[in-house]
C-alpha cells in the first residue's frame, strides 16, 4: 500500500512541474504580456498585459 501511495504522489507531483514548465514557457513566450519571476518561495509569477 505504501508503495502504491509513493508511486502516485510521485506521478501527481512530475505532472504539477509538467505544467508550471509549459506555463511558464508560455507566459515568457507570449508577446503581449510583460512578465516577472519574485524569488519569494518557489517564485511567484507577475505578468501584466502590454498597452
Amino acid at each position: 500500500m505504501i508503495i502504491f501511495l509513493l508511486i502516485f504522489f510521485f506521478c501527481i507531483i512530475r505532472i504539477w512541474f509538467m505544467c508550471m514548465k509549459k506555463f511558464n514557457e508560455v507566459v515568457a513566450n507570449h508577446l503581449r504580456l510583460e512578465s516577472v519571476l519574485i524569488p519569494i518561495g518557489d517564485g511567484m509569477t507577475v505578468s501584466k498585459v502590454k498597452k
